[in-house]
């Protein structure tokens, strides 16, 4: 079949989850399963050229008659629209309109977040940080108008949720979510039942490669890892530094190193906390391929607001580093076994977290045990498992078009 992908920006690997994925998918697809995949997108950015098949950049106002000339130029069979953004939630109904032009042609809506994400509260502290610094100055004078409304106006955000989510659900053959968990919350938000056209589907694993656990003693080290987008009001790196000034402080893990990977807005917050908290024993990599520091790091932490999926959490269980995190989103529950492969510690708790750290890092056996679990328990997110249950997904609703069309 003729695939069509459609994202926010051009797909490059290396600048986020959903790109990372969606090119992951497409390969599996590929190989597997010889469908042809393009890419469509709204945002030219720097990436190597899309190399499953044909790619297109959508012109604002033009995205309907553009996408509906795709669709006949490549003969194409399947629209999958990847994002939770504006970006791509606003073609919807231009998607299912295009589709509409060709018999049997299947439009599946894959949001790639944590329904009502849209809502959560920004952290006051680092909004006024950009704000002193100037730094996109009208997005965070809203960002922080919601945070002060949100208590208040929370029905009319509701509201904005519904109009947002319920135009998927209305022109989608499908609405993928990252999680079973997730169902029920897009469904409240959409004001929508059920009614099947609602399902989920993982991430699946990026890394080509699993751990060799046989040489885990003579590669790991003693370092913690955190791997993300420099923007504190989602990630909350600041935790992490917060969390690690605890440890610092105890003096009893001078051999330990706290070890930074990312980019992004917040780097200039990064900076000053580091300096105000006084942390002698981190080391910023910058923005770097992620795998090389994964294979030697020990424990990973994961302190964000909320996530779709997490994909830095099988990262970490793929290469045998024991994942910590903050229960604060409802599918990490699908990857985190607590106290099996990694740690699960109450949202917003510095203290509990800093505490079930510093036991990972005292514990050699306990690390070690945790770090073996992990690799076992990943097999549900290989890609040849994902791959397959996207690939029955798009044969059924095809095949339900076809008849129905």
């Amino acid at each position: 079949m003729n695939i069509l992908f459609i994202t926010n920006k051009k797909i490059n690997p290396i600048i986020g989850g959903i790109e990372r994925s969606t090119e992951t998918l497409a390969s599996a697809l590929s190989k597997s399963y010889g469908h042809k995949c393009h890419s469509a997108y709204t945002q030219r950015i720097e990436a190597e050229p899309w190399a499953y098949g044909k790619e297109y950049l959508l012109s604002k106002g033009q995205e309907s008659n553009q996408l509906t000339k795709i669709i006949h130029d490549a003969n194409i069979d399947v629209i999958i629209a990847q994002g939770s953004d504006d970006a791509v939630t606003r073609l919807v109904k231009n998607i299912r309109h295009s589709s509409n032009s060709k018999k049997g042609c299947t439009f599946i809506y894959s949001f790639r977040g944590m329904p009502g994400f849209e809502i959560a509260n920004p952290l006051p502290k680092v909004l006024f940080f950009r704000l002193i610094h100037r730094q996109n100055t009208v997005q965070n004078i809203k960002n922080l108008a919601i945070g002060i409304l949100n208590p208040i106006a929370h029905k009319l955000f509701i509201l904005f949720l519904r109009k947002k989510y319920r135009p998927a659900y209305d022109n989608a053959d499908k609405v993928v979510l990252l999680s079973n968990r997730y169902i029920d919350d897009y469904a409240k938000y959409a004001g929508v039942k059920n009614d099947g056209r609602i399902c989920s589907i993982n991430n699946s694993l990026v890394f080509n490669n699993l751990f060799d656990f046989r040489n885990y003693d003579e590669i790991k080290r003693h370092e913690v890892l955190w791997v993300g987008r420099f923007n504190d009001q989602t990630k909350r790196f600041s935790e992490v530094l917060k969390a690690w000034q605890l440890i610092e402080r105890t003096g009893k893990f001078n051999d330990w190193t706290l070890r930074i990977v990312g980019y992004g807005e917040d780097e200039k917050y990064f900076y000053h906390l580091v300096k105000k908290l006084n942390l002698k024993k981190v080391i910023y990599e910058g923005h770097s391929e992620s795998l090389p520091y994964y294979k030697t790091a020990s424990i990973f932490l994961m302190t964000s607001a909320y996530e779709g999926f997490g994909n830095v959490l099988t990262e970490s269980l793929q290469n045998a580093v024991v994942p910590i995190a903050f229960d604060s989103y409802k599918a990490l529950h699908d990857i985190i076994e607590n106290g099996v492969n990694g740690f699960v510690s109450p949202n917003k708790n510095r203290k509990l977290f800093s505490e079930r750290v510093m036991q990972v890092m005292t514990d050699s056996k306990l690390r070690k045990r945790l770090a073996s679990n992990g690799l076992s328990s990943i097999e549900k997110f290989k890609i040849e498992h994902i791959a397959s249950q996207w690939n029955n997904l798009i044969i059924d609703c095809t095949q339900r078009n076809l008849l129905i069309k």
